[in-house]
């Protein structure tokens, strides 16, 4: 499985990361709720077991997704935001996390 994820203690609701740098990132989600706008910690899960605790951030935009699948009440979003204040440790973790997860060797 090649999918990565943000998660946030309080958000029920996962996302899947579509695109990550070292700046920042975009994710998609789907669901009746929107990801609160006062969300600004959370935690990455890739593949290999790689997971990033307590990553800060701020949200740069979201938007519905070009592809919005309408099922009932569901929509599909893509949310950008910006990586803030991470010390050595989260930048090297976040080096290695892009380089697990966007590798097509692993």
């Amino acid at each position: 499985n090649k999918t990565s994820f943000i998660v946030s203690p309080d958000c029920q609701t996962p996302g899947e990361i579509v695109d990550i740098s070292e700046g920042g990132m975009a994710f998609t989600y789907s669901g009746t709720d929107d990801w609160p706008t006062t969300i600004e910690t959370g935690m990455l899960f890739g593949r290999h077991n790689s997971c990033i605790m307590n990553m800060n951030f701020s949200t740069v935009s979201e938007t519905a997704s070009r592809c919005t699948q309408v099922t009932g009440t569901d929509t599909k979003k893509r949310r950008c935001v910006q990586f803030d204040g991470l010390n050595k440790e989260q930048q090297f973790l976040l080096e290695c996390f892009i380089w697990v997860n966007t590798s097509t060797d692993c």
